[in-house]
């Protein structure tokens, strides 16, 4: 994993601000820092890069690299590299190194622009063609790399980082005070319907998606479109044993590292499966990291415990400890150039920090599977709205096993309720009357059933894009690099046309994925139904009298208080809520976070 920054167009970039961007992008490349530029014509070209060494740790792998006209730098890993090679080696191509990103600037070589087409990993590059004059610039199937982008009158820039750009450029951006207002009405699932960020003229590169820029101009083309057309001819047999062979293919492919793996784990099916494959399967060492609450709501210590002693794995338990201050926190905000989306993303920086502290490199998450085997509460509540033809049965097994886990009133809907779609929509926003004024986002439409339409609008938009964005920061933060094996296009693609119906069964959530688990994870997990993850609370994490503090400056912000009425809103209300405290608790937290990316960037 590594960082990426350029430049590209009629201005030279001094070497201060050369170097003092490749120090800003060690946090993502300890091992190597280099730049390389180019110049035709009026126009000039700079490409940096910073490594982290997992494959081929070698120098000679170091990055600008550079074949005939071609030079390439690369954030990622191409998981099917061995394959690809042989392929390229078949048609007399010669390999001077192990890595994976000599065999990808071969195969942009050899099919150009329709190199992606051959890829399953993740990915954020670029690939300056010398001969031609011409950028090639991609960004993976899923967004599990970022790549963000800014033109301006002398040219186009891109990095990993918006601070990258900021410093290539040697200017700041102004806020986009739009996107934090979005953010603090509709909350972090509605931050991924457009390509903009927290900032005014830089974007995001949209996920299967190559920009080209030639003769000054620039062309974006979709490359890879995720498929979700169900297929009601799969019978159960066949849905088992594909899933089956992709997902532990997918992991298999995805174990391929010459620095040993860390699992990120909490005491639910996802993180504790691939676990389990990687040591049952593939007979790897198993070294685990959690999250440990004192909140009874998100404890999960008792699974946890059983799964590392059932892999006989080595386990480093992170508690969670109040905090006086605020300053680490702030810090982290900075660095991600956003307001944190929800607490659990800071419990999850403290992880990635001790697996970096513990000496791991890799790391492995669950990321994905909620949002394709119906992995949340409200998913059952939807399955339940389109279920006509076993209604009674799949409603008493609700009442049945879940009822019990359920805290937000708005999932315990009753019986006659579940026909009313505007009730089933309360699931997703907050109560809001504080707001000046009202904002609306709508769903994309994909499918008319409406809990597949859900789902995917959770993997492509509101969700997964989410996570896989503060993955990717709190992981290289800490210099670490995050594989997410749920997210291997040829799973998600087969995952996505699986009859609604097989999805949920007996009770059971995620079902085809418990059956295909079977004989590999203990049932006292797999058969686990109630649903926890790497959850916390802010009380949880800040002290309250430090929260307290930052509650009282809010109303001191001149933004905030252009679009919140402080009056109908007090930090009583947050202590004495009358309806579901969790809800009060993450507007709460939104608005701390709000506030330390206006302290950093205001």
């Amino acid at each position: 994993m590594c960082g990426i920054a350029g430049f590209i167009g009629k201005k030279i970039i001094n070497k201060t601000n050369l170097n003092k961007t490749l120090d800003l992008m060690k946090n993502r490349g300890p091992d190597n820092q280099k730049t390389l530029n180019f110049r035709y014509n009026e126009n000039f070209v700079y490409l940096l890069h910073s490594r982290l060494n997992i494959i081929d740790l070698n120098s000679r792998s170091n990055q600008p690299f550079t074949i005939k006209d071609f030079t390439i730098i690369y954030n990622g890993e191409i998981y099917n590299y061995l394959e690809l090679k042989k392929n390229l080696e078949q048609k007399g191509y010669k390999f001077l190194t192990k890595s994976d990103t000599e065999v990808l600037l071969n195969l942009y070589i050899e099919y150009g622009e329709k190199c992606v087409n051959f890829l399953e990993g993740m990915w954020a590059f670029a690939i300056w063609n010398n001969k031609e004059k011409k950028l090639f610039l991609s960004r993976d199937k899923f967004g599990e790399k970022p790549i963000y982008i800014h033109k301006c009158e002398h040219g186009f820039y891109f990095g990993s980082e918006i601070k990258f750009i900021s410093s290539l450029k040697n200017s700041k951006f102004e806020i986009n005070y739009d996107k934090l207002n979005i953010f603090l009405q509709n909350g972090y699932k509605f931050l991924n319907y457009d390509s903009s960020t927290y900032f005014l003229k830089v974007f995001k590169l949209e996920k299967s998606t190559n920009l080209i820029i030639k003769n000054n101009s620039i062309i974006k083309k979709k490359f890879f479109n995720q498929k979700h057309s169900i297929n009601n001819n799969l019978s159960y047999q066949e849905i088992l044993e594909n899933l089956k062979i992709k997902l532990f293919k997918s992991v298999e492919l995805r174990l391929r590292s010459d620095k040993e793996i860390a699992f990120c784990m909490s005491g639910g099916i996802d993180s504790t499966g691939l676990a389990s494959i990687a040591k049952k399967i593939f007979d790897k060492k198993i070294s685990t990291f959690s999250i440990i609450d004192e909140d009874k709501r998100y404890d999960e210590l008792s699974n946890i415990k059983f799964v590392n002693k059932y892999l006989n794995a080595e386990s480093h338990l992170v508690k969670v400890v109040k905090k006086n201050n605020l300053e680490e926190f702030d810090n982290l905000v900075g660095y991600h150039e956003a307001p944190i989306s929800t607490i659990s993303y800071y419990v999850h920086y403290l992880m990635t920090k001790k697996i970096k502290d513990s000496g791991f490199s890799v790391s492995f998450s669950g990321v994905g599977s909620d949002e394709l085997f119906t992995g949340y509460y409200h998913h059952y509540l939807l399955f339940l709205n389109s279920a006509k033809e076993n209604f009674k049965k799949n409603y008493a097994e609700w009442k049945k096993y879940y009822w019990k886990f359920i805290r937000n009133p708005n999932y315990r809907l009753k019986q006659n309720e579940f026909t009313n779609r505007l009730l089933i929509k309360k699931i997703y926003f907050q109560k809001n009357d504080y707001f000046r004024k009202k904002t609306k986002i709508k769903d994309f439409y994909y499918l008319k059933d409406k809990l597949r339409n859900v789902m995917l609008n959770e993997l492509f938009h509101q969700v997964v894009p989410v996570i896989l964005d503060h993955d990717d920061k709190n992981s290289m933060f800490n210099s670490i690099e995050n594989r997410s094996p749920y997210l291997d296009s040829d799973l998600v693609n087969f995952s996505n046309s699986i009859p609604t119906k097989y999805l949920i069964m007996n009770g059971y959530q995620k079902n085809p994925l418990r059956e295909v688990l079977c004989k590999i994870l203990p049932n006292k997990i797999r058969l686990d139904r109630k649903k926890v993850g790497f959850n916390s609370n802010v009380f949880s994490v800040f002290d309250k009298k430090i929260i307290e503090e930052s509650y009282l400056k809010l109303e001191k912000n001149s933004f905030l208080n252009s679009i919140i009425d402080f009056k109908k809103l007090n930090y009583n209300n947050f202590l004495n809520s009358s309806g579901y405290k969790d809800i009060s608790d993450k507007f709460l937290y939104s608005l701390i976070a709000v506030n330390s990316f206006l302290k950093n960037y205001e």
